[in-house]
């Protein structure tokens, strides 16, 4: 889960006195689950997240776009506008 590359530290971020919880059985007087953590930490706290979790797969991606440059191929055709 996506949720797996953050630290310890964020994933025990409260949110109006409730814990974050995985899963789709989220008691609700007690935790908040992922579109919450989506919006009430990751996306209001960004600037202070440590999202060195993140490095190993985004490594990866970088890699897979680079090699299939190489190759040439237009995934899609891109439509310009005329000036």
């Amino acid at each position: 889960m996506i949720e797996d590359f953050f630290d310890a530290a964020t994933l025990a971020t409260q949110v109006k006195g409730k814990k974050f919880k995985r899963g789709k059985d989220v008691d609700n007087e007690k935790h908040y689950g992922k579109a919450a953590f989506a919006r009430e930490v990751v996306a209001k706290h960004a600037a202070t997240i440590n999202f060195s979790g993140f490095i190993g797969i985004l490594d990866r991606i970088v890699t897979v776009i680079a090699e299939y440059a190489k190759t040439g191929v237009v995934p899609f055709p891109v439509e310009r506008e005329e000036r």
